[in-house]
């Protein structure tokens, strides 16, 4: 799914089929979520 400040509203976006790229897949389920305190320690 990427990266947000808000994964709940991100997952949601996806399964309503906001993202064109992605709407075909639907439904989606968060099966993993990591918090980093920014994002630079995302890629580290």
């Amino acid at each position: 799914m990427g990266m947000t400040n808000n994964p709940e509203r991100r997952l949601e976006e996806h399964n309503r089929g906001k993202n064109r790229t992605t709407a075909p897949y639907r439904p989606f389920e968060m099966i993993y979520l990591e918090k980093c305190s920014n994002r630079q320690k995302q890629y580290n």
